[in-house]
């Protein structure tokens, strides 16, 4: 679903009611209901609401089994959360909408996200910054304007999705890489429609598609899992950190890209040490795990979108079938009988051609062709995750630096455009909302609230100023004296170092980078001694 820009006192989700008498209008007698008004989701959504329950508004509480308030205001994100859950003294009308359902939850969450940026923009003109040495300049004088003063910040990075949000993410991701050194391992893991969590609980005739909740719950709960595995179980040696990021497609399942930093040896960068937990080739079916596993890498692992000279597959645009030998992603790849390290970063995995192949029955051009598939199409794999989760995951051993800084810059891309415009206009949010994109295993992902990324150790943002010159925030109606007393208290975390160190020896040895490591920063009060965890400073 595409929105385009919505600003005015009407937008294209309104509803208007014209007043009627014996079928005549009533003059210019319109009622404009928006969609934060109670009566907004069953005049909408006739067919999900056919007795007219009320919508959210925002005078709705969560009430207890008593009926008193358990909580005085009901967030908009947690009453559909209420509504995206089956229940048995409920009908599941909503549950069986089909292509409806999928436009109520990208609404829903549509709505959600509209009132957070139109609350980012009604308060952009209240909040400025300015300099403290130009604050001061502007102090000293005896006209002063405070509307006048200050730079505009539109759409701020802690805006989840925003793009200075994703340039963030990745500046903290290359702090991690500067700490640990480059990442260990790097992982795609796709949500698998045909999850038998999924399965059990489609309704009749039901696909996974027309369920975008149980995607991405059931997806959650794996990757969780995931996480869990590589963390604690240390599935591939001593953990040390990652980063991670949920990406959603157009017209696939979301999925999550993962790079993860072991402690490591010289002995990790070995043929060896890598054909013991990744492997390119279709395993053989000799016992009964193998046989388990096979039919799960025939199935998941195996690139067959290109087969048979498949000129309109996605890595195939741009080539010609019958001339190139491979597609865009490098497949149909040669045999290999042993794994070797390539300079460019990315190892080249065991390929062995020892008969392992099966046929392919495939439609194309109205009539049946059959390809013969092999380890030369096999997407590298850890047969431990493969067997444990039952879809997609891919597993690259990252190589040398120069590899790292494309894979950061891969899983922080950003969100896809849906619209391009060129115009002079350096609204942030407008230009968000012209390029946003919202699907409905994303809208469900967000409505609950799930972790979109992650990063571990945590990154700690240490502000970089000359004397005199750091931010001050205040308000355009902030009385004069009250910001004289701001600016005279102001701190941050670069004065707070120098603060410190000139009361104590304990730091005197550290730069300022290192800090977070070693010390916590405490809003207003300063650096103090930390006691558990570990963070990574990141100047900016």
């Amino acid at each position: 679903m595409i929105l385009p820009e919505q600003y005015g006192s009407a937008g294209f989700r309104d509803i208007v009611l014209v007043s009627r008498t014996n079928g005549d209008d009533q003059g210019n007698q319109f009622t404009l209901i928006n969609p934060n008004h109670a009566s907004y989701l069953p005049l909408h959504y006739v067919l999900l609401f056919p007795y007219g329950e009320p919508g959210w508004h925002w005078g709705r509480t969560l009430d207890n089994r008593e009926g008193g308030h358990q909580k005085k205001n009901l967030s908009q994100r947690t009453f559909y959360r209420f509504r995206l859950h089956p229940r048995l003294d409920e009908p599941s009308t909503i549950f069986q909408a089909q292509r409806l359902f999928q436009q109520f939850v990208v609404d829903a969450w549509a709505v959600c996200n509209q009132n957070k940026l139109a609350w980012i923009r009604s308060h952009q003109a209240n909040i400025r910054s300015d300099l403290y040495h130009g604050l001061a300049d502007v102090m000293e004088s005896e006209d002063i304007d405070l509307t006048r003063t200050g730079k505009r910040v539109v759409l701020p990075s802690s805006y989840l999705g925003g793009d200075r949000f994703m340039q963030q993410l990745y500046q903290d991701s290359i702090a991690i890489v500067r700490h640990f050194g480059k990442p260990s391992l790097f992982i795609t893991f796709t949500g698998n429609p045909k999850w038998v969590e999924i399965e059990r609980e489609l309704l009749p005739a039901q696909t996974a598609a027309e369920r975008p909740d149980l995607v991405a719950r059931v997806l959650n709960l794996k990757v969780r899992d995931l996480l869990d595995q590589i963390r604690y179980k240390e599935v591939f040696g001593p953990w040390l950190g990652w980063v991670w990021t949920i990406e959603y497609q157009k017209r696939g399942l979301p999925h999550l890209h993962l790079l993860v930093f072991l402690r490591t040896d010289h002995q990790f960068l070995t043929a060896g040490n890598i054909d013991s937990f990744i492997s390119a080739e279709l395993p053989p079916a000799d016992d009964t795990i193998n046989q388990e596993l096979r039919g799960i890498i025939d199935t998941t692992m195996v690139h067959t979108h290109c087969i048979a000279q498949n000129g309109s597959a996605l890595c195939m645009q741009g080539l010609d079938p019958f001339i190139v030998q491979t597609c865009r992603k490098g497949y149909p790849r040669s045999f290999q009988e042993e794994t070797i390290i390539n300079e460019d970063g990315y190892p080249t995995y065991r390929r062995r051609n020892m008969g392992q192949a099966y046929t392919m029955s495939i439609r194309r051009g109205g009539a049946d062709v059959t390809a013969l598939i092999d380890n030369r199409r096999v997407v590298p794999y850890s047969p431990y995750l493969s067997l444990r989760y039952r879809a997609h995951i891919n597993v690259e051993v990252c190589g040398p630096v120069k590899a790292v800084k494309y894979i950061h810059k891969y899983i922080y891309k950003g969100r896809d455009r849906a619209t391009v415009i060129l115009e002079s206009d350096q609204n942030e949010i407008k230009l968000y909302l012209h390029g946003r994109y919202i699907g409905p295993t994303e809208a469900v992902w967000r409505l609950f609230e799930y972790s979109t990324h992650g990063e571990e150790p945590p990154v700690m943002h240490l502000q970089l100023h000359l004397p005199d010159q750091q931010p001050i925030y205040f308000s355009e109606n902030e009385d004069p004296v009250i910001l004289r007393q701001r600016m005279d208290s102001s701190i941050t975390t670069l004065l707070a170092y120098f603060k410190y160190n000139s009361e104590n020896v304990d730091g005197r040895g550290y730069l300022y980078h290192e800090f977070p490591e070693h010390y916590v920063y405490v809003r207003k009060q300063g650096w103090k001694p930390r006691i558990q965890r570990k963070s990574i400073g990141r100047m900016y």
